[in-house]
């Protein structure tokens, strides 16, 4: 006779086989040290503007997208909430505390699957900026931060702050 899991055509042997192979990829510090097979990251950037409108922009230093400029932000935590990663990226990137967080962009960032393997769930969200000045906290990852207005951005975007700004700019959520 089968068992329940047998019955409803689970292969527990394959579901174990997965699972050894995802948790290979964790670090001690619970971090993900690469991504996981055919899997993609979550990613959260985040759009702050100024009183004049202007976004804050950051040039790249970092092995991924080098060269290209993008929003403060990075990669959702295990446990966080979207808002709470990106409160936290901005506070580490730019020395900021900023509040009143809403989504404005859901995203397939695909643009590095063939030049880094890297496959990206990008959401953006806004964030209220409350004053403060923006400090270069990692020196290693961005060369420095900028204000700019929407209709003079610099090139070339990184590519999931050029899908939020498109997103934002158009008023939708999500384009696919």
């Amino acid at each position: 006779m089968p068992s329940a899991n047998e019955a409803e055509g689970w292969d527990i042997s394959a579901m174990a086989h997965n699972a050894k192979k995802f948790m290979s990829h964790i670090k001690p510090n619970n971090k993900i040290d690469k991504q996981p097979e055919n899997r993609p990251f979550v990613g959260i950037g985040v759009m702050i503007q100024n009183k004049n409108g202007e976004v804050l922009i950051g040039l790249r230093k970092s092995k991924h997208a080098k060269g290209a400029w993008s929003f403060p932000g990075g990669h959702l935590e295990f446990g966080e909430t979207i808002f709470e990663t990106a409160a936290r990226e901005t506070r580490e990137e730019t020395g900021l505390m900023i509040n009143g967080f809403e989504l404005i962009s859901v995203a397939d960032q695909r643009r590095y699957i063939k030049t880094e393997g890297k496959h990206y769930l990008n959401i953006g969200v806004k964030g209220k900026y409350t004053g403060g000045k923006v400090k270069k906290m990692e020196p290693d990852k961005c060369a420095e931060w900028r204000w700019f207005a929407l209709d003079k951005l610099p090139r070339p975007l990184h590519e999931g702050t050029e899908l939020i700004i498109k997103n934002f700019l158009a008023g939708k959520i999500y384009n696919g």
